[in-house]
């Protein structure tokens, strides 16, 4: 049987890579390419959808990844976790539930951010804040001294690239497929 523990955090990983690429391709290739943002408007629209669908799903398998690594933690059933308040140490007694509330905060900003395109800035700063602070819960997080920092940096900037990459490649693509349904559009 698979452990639903590695599923939910792929599809939070997945979810995270998607929200914070896709504002990323806005941000850093497709507002730079186009002459006036304005000209595309149900692009921005629909690519801010997916982000806010995106953001959904990883703060959803976000939760239940805090509940599913606090019961296994703790020992105890899921429905102690959430019917008695069981999370409440890991969330606030551990590095990971310390990091796991700043994502919220981050995600949930994220969200509210994407209602005002003119924040470009602060988008891109909050995904890049968003897809990088996993790396203080990894192994790069645990490791002590000097090697730990230049560890945790090499973490962070993997994060980063694979979220820029890979996580703007759906944008990539919706913006392919309107070239291809309207000729002469260009970004």
């Amino acid at each position: 049987m698979v452990d639903p523990l590695i599923f939910v955090r792929g599809l939070h990983f997945a979810a995270t890579l998607l929200a914070c690429g896709t504002v990323g391709f806005i941000g850093l290739v497709l507002e730079p390419a186009t002459k006036a943002p304005a000209d595309f408007p149900r692009l921005r629209d629909r690519l801010t959808a997916l982000t806010w669908l995106a953001l959904a799903v990883a703060i959803l398998s976000g939760a239940a990844w805090l509940v599913l690594l606090a019961a296994e933690i703790l020992g105890a059933p899921i429905v102690d976790v959430c019917l008695h308040g069981d999370a409440w140490p890991v969330l606030f007694d551990t590095r990971f539930g310390l990091v796991w509330c700043a994502r919220l905060v981050l995600a949930v900003l994220l969200g509210l951010l994407m209602l005002r395109p003119a924040m470009r800035t602060l988008q891109l700063g909050a995904a890049a804040a968003l897809i990088a602070l996993p790396a203080f819960v990894g192994h790069a997080g645990a490791t002590p001294g000097i090697a730990g920092d230049f560890h945790l940096l090499s973490d962070m900037a993997h994060l980063l690239a694979a979220g820029a990459w890979l996580g703007g490649l759906p944008a990539f693509v919706l913006v392919l497929t309107r070239a291809r349904v309207e000729p002469g559009w260009e970004p």
